[in-house]
């Protein structure tokens, strides 16, 4: 069976010039822990996708971009919670 994979879409970015790339992590409910799910570099447009492969297992997960500017400084996105079935 073929993993299955999801896109995530950042959209209406301000002033995409700005941004050099952006991470994405991924945290289950009650894990401590945070884990990287990939990343897309930016250029002139206003939504930014990333495709998420080899789903984790069943559950209830915090998503969260953490934003890289052109002066290589970074800020963590507002968190998303996601269930996978």
């Amino acid at each position: 069976m073929p993993a299955k994979t999801h896109r995530l879409e950042i959209r209406g970015i301000s002033e995409p010039a700005k941004v050099s790339k952006v991470d994405f992590y991924f945290q289950m409910t009650g894990d401590n822990e945070s884990r990287w799910l990939g990343y897309t570099e930016s250029g002139q447009e206003n939504n930014l996708t990333v495709v998420w492969n080899d789903l984790p297992q069943a559950g209830v997960y915090k998503i969260y971009p953490v934003i890289t500017n052109k002066q290589n400084q970074t800020i963590k996105g507002p968190e998303i919670t996601v269930t996978l079935e």
